[in-house]
C-alpha cells in the first residue's frame, strides 16, 4: 500500500507492519480529525493486526480524540507506541490507545492537566458543560491508572487545577507511564578520557585552540580528532586539556614571531642585492620594505623591471610605495598617453624612459598620483 501523507499525520507500510506518525494537533480541518484519520488507519492496517504508533502531539480536541480512540478500540489491533518531541494533553490520551509496549524517545516529554471546554449560554448551560468536563477528566484519570497501577489520589493530583505537569522520559518510567525509554543518539563529541594516539598537524591543533580558548570544566566535550592533535592520552582532565592548549598557544606565538623573522630576512635581501645592482639607493630600503612585507613576489617582479645601471635607479615616489603600487594595479595600453602615466606606471612599463628622464621630469611623475 503507497504511503499516505496527510498534513497532521503520515501512515506508512514497512514490511507489512504499518507505522502512523501522528505529527500534528487533534480536531477539524487539516489537524487530525476522527472521519479522515480512521478512513485512512482502516485502509493501511486492513491486513494487519500490528500496527505502530509515532506521536509528537501537542494535544487538541477533546471530543475529536476520544472518537479517533474510542474507533480504534474497536478494531482490536495491537498497537505499540512511541513517543517523539512530546504527548501533550489529548496527545496523552491517544498515547494511552497502545495496547502493547509504550517507548519514550530519551528527550521527549510528556503532559497532563485538566480538562477545559470552549462554552456560553446561561448558568445552567454552564453547569451541565462543567459536569462533561468533569466526566472527560475521570475518564482520562481512569485510563491513567489502568495504566500506571497508581492510585487515585497520585494520578489526579497530576491533573490539579492551574498545573501543567510535565514528565521526563526518567519519570514517566519511573511512574510506570512508560514500558521504555529509547537508548541515548551516540554524542558527536566524545568524553575527554578516549584519546589514545598523539598530536599530528600543529595548525589543525591549532584550530582545537580557537574553538576550546574558554575556560574548561570537568563537563568539556571534544571529539577523538582533537584530543589526539593535543597529544593527549585515554583518561585525560579538563585541566590537562587545558595546559595542552596553552602550550599550544605559546608554541603558535613562537612559530609567528619565527616567521616574522624571516619574512624580514628575506625582504631585506631582496633589496640588498637591488642595492648591489644598483638598481635602488642604500637609503631608499625602508620605502619598498612596506611593500615587500605585504607581497614579497611582487616588490622581486617590480624591481626586475629597474635595470642594473652604473647610476642608482631614480628615487621612489615620494609617499607611500603602497599606494604608489595600488594605484598602477590596472596596467594600461602601451599606446595611451603617458601624460596620465605615474611613476609606478614608467618603473612597470618602462623602466629605461624613467632612468632617462631628467630631475625636474621625474619630479612632475612622480607627483601625478
Amino acid at each position: 500500500m503507497p504511503a499516505i501523507n496527510r498534513s497532521a499525520y503520515k501512515i506508512t507500510n514497512v514490511l507489512g507492519v504499518p507505522t502512523v506518525q501522528l505529527y500534528g494537533y487533534i480536531g477539524n480541518g487539516e489537524n487530525i480529525n476522527a472521519q479522515q484519520f480512521m478512513a485512512d488507519f482502516d485502509a493501511a492496517t486492513a491486513n494487519s493486526d500490528t500496527v505502530n504508533f509515532e506521536i509528537n502531539c501537542g494535544g487538541g480536541s477533546v471530543i475529536e480524540g476520544f472518537a479517533i480512540l474510542d474507533m480504534i478500540a474497536t478494531r482490536s489491533k495491537k498497537i505499540s507506541c512511541t513517543v517523539f518531541g512530546m504527548a501533550a494533553s489529548m496527545g496523552f490520551v491517544l498515547m494511552l490507545a497502545a495496547t502493547e509496549k509504550i517507548t519514550m524517545a530519551p528527550n521527549a516529554r510528556l503532559l497532563t492537566h485538566r480538562v477545559s471546554l470552549n462554552t456560553s449560554g446561561d448558568a445552567d448551560a454552564l453547569a451541565r458543560n462543567a459536569v462533561l468536563c468533569q466526566e472527560y477528566e475521570d475518564k482520562i484519570i481512569a485510563m491513567t491508572i489502568a495504566r500506571t497501577g497508581l492510585d487515585d489520589a497520585t494520578v489526579r493530583n497530576w491533573f490539579a487545577s492551574g498545573v501543567d505537569k510535565w514528565f521526563t522520559a526518567a519519570e514517566a518510567l519511573a511512574n510506570n507511564i512508560i514500558d521504555e525509554i529509547l537508548p541515548s543518539p551516540t554524542p558527536t563529541k566524545a568524553p575527554t578520557n578516549i584519546a589514545t594516539n598523539t598530536a599530528t598537524d600543529p595548525a589543525d591543533a591549532w584550530a582545537v585552540y580557537n574553538t576550546y580558548q574558554s575556560p574548561l570544566n570537568n563537563d568539556a566535550f571534544m571529539t577523538k580528532e582533537e584530543l589526539q592533535m593535543l597529544g593527549l592520552t585515554e583518561g585525560a582532565t579538563a585541566l590537562e586539556i587545558s595546559n595542552a592548549i596553552k602550550a599550544m598557544r605559546d608554541e603558535n606565538a613562537a612559530l609567528k614571531a619565527a616567521q616574522l623573522t624571516a619574512k624580514t630576512e628575506m625582504v631585506n635581501t631582496i633589496l640588498d642585492n637591488a642595492v648591489a645592482r644598483k638598481q635602488i639607493k642604500a637609503e631608499d630600503k625602508t620605502n619598498y620594505q612596506e611593500f615587500g612585507m605585504i607581497n614579497p613576489k611582487g616588490l622581486t617582479a617590480m624591481l626586475d623591471g629597474l635595470p642594473s645601471a652604473s647610476a642608482a635607479a631614480p628615487p621612489p615616489p615620494k609617499g607611500s610605495l603602497r599606494d604608489a603600487i595600488d594605484k598602477g594595479k590596472n596596467p594600461q595600453p602601451q599606446n595611451e598617453d603617458r601624460s596620465r602615466w605615474s611613476w609606478t606606471d614608467y618603473a612597470k612599463k618602462d623602466p629605461a624612459a624613467l632612468q632617462a628622464m631628467t630631475d625636474e621630469q621625474q619630479l612632475e611623475v612622480q607627483n601625478r598620483y
